[in-house]
């Protein structure tokens, strides 16, 4: 798994996207599957845009899967977009790209996932089930409350370790 950073690897995304709409049985768009180079932060070259991140996992040079995130730095990592081939989805790359994503992610300081909608695969990441909590979004209006609690919840453990100092010693016999 590493982060794309060409435009081979972000146009190799955008075919995936097509692969996994037609999978599922979804009219693929015929404008993105043009082979011009769109301008910048347009089509597959939204990846280039700073607030952007694209994970993608290759095998043998190839990509096989790529999972997209928005960043809000400091704060909230937004799962947006997945898509893989259907080796990739046999072998395990969707689980390890919501994974690395979540493992980078925290490395990076965010410090939640808005991991969002409901699917399956979301609930359970790989068979074990996770606590899914809806929180955090509504644009410019609502920055600063959620910017508070999520440096709220970056200071719980801090908070915390400061009460239980303050708190009276038993002495043991």
């Amino acid at each position: 798994v590493v982060p794309a950073t060409t435009h081979a690897q972000f146009r190799a995304f955008q075919r995936l996207q097509h692969e996994t709409e037609s999978r599922r049985g979804q009219e693929a768009d015929a404008a993105a599957a043009s082979e011009t180079i769109p301008e910048p932060g347009e089509g597959w070259r939204e990846w280039e845009l700073p607030w952007q991140w694209l994970l993608v996992a290759e095998r043998e040079g190839v990509v096989e899967a790529g999972s997209g995130f928005g960043t809000c730095p400091g704060s909230t990592l937004d799962y947006r977009t997945n898509a893989s081939s259907a080796a990739g989805k046999k072998s395990g790359a969707n689980i390890l790209l919501g994974w690395e994503g979540i493992r980078r992610g925290r490395e990076r300081g965010f410090r939640r996932l808005n991991w969002g909608g409901a699917t399956r695969f979301k609930r359970e990441l790989g068979g074990a089930p996770i606590e899914v909590w809806c929180a955090l979004g509504g644009g410019v209006v609502w920055a600063v409350p959620n910017r508070v609690s999520a440096s709220w919840q970056r200071m719980r453990p801090q908070v915390a370790g400061w009460w239980r100092s303050m708190r009276p010693r038993s002495t043991s016999r």
